[in-house]
């Protein structure tokens, strides 16, 4: 069973659905995306990750710059209202064979259409994710990404 998105024909029973998020500050190249969503009334529920390619690359950090993915539903507006003002799910980072770093979060901020990826920094604040944060990023590396929010 099926039910229209007014954008598209959606499985009504939350089932996976492949979507091509766009990124901030994170430049695909030849890197892999694989990333899925489900939606269920206005609960949405994101899933994915970034293996990032010989061609692919993050900008340098600066403040609180960090990468951002779109989202597949737009975010309801009160999400909108203020930074920080959602902050939800999982966000991780793998340094292929040397560590893996967790704790993250995705934080629906001032855009409804778009959740930026942090990480745990010192005494549990807010880490952007950029060029070398929390690690250098170089081929190999991925960044997976894991929240819910609720849609507009």
């Amino acid at each position: 069973e099926f039910r229209f998105s007014g954008a598209a024909w959606l499985p009504s029973d939350g089932a996976l659905v492949a979507y091509v998020p766009t990124f901030t500050r994170l430049t695909v190249g030849n890197g892999a995306v694989t990333a899925f969503y489900s939606q269920q009334g206005k609960r949405v529920s994101v899933l994915g990750s970034v293996k990032l390619g010989s061609t692919s690359s993050l900008s340098a950090g600066s403040g609180v710059l960090t990468v951002g993915v779109s989202l597949p539903v737009a975010a309801a507006t009160r999400y909108g209202i203020a930074s920080d003002a959602y902050q939800s799910g999982n966000v991780g980072a793998l340094d292929t064979g040397t560590n893996i770093y967790g704790g993250g979060f995705a934080s629906i901020e001032a855009s409804t259409t778009e959740a930026k990826l942090y990480m745990p920094g010192a005494g549990g604040v807010r880490t952007p994710i950029h060029a070398t944060s929390p690690f250098t990023f170089t081929t190999g590396d991925i960044v997976s990404f894991e929240f819910e929010y609720e849609a507009a």
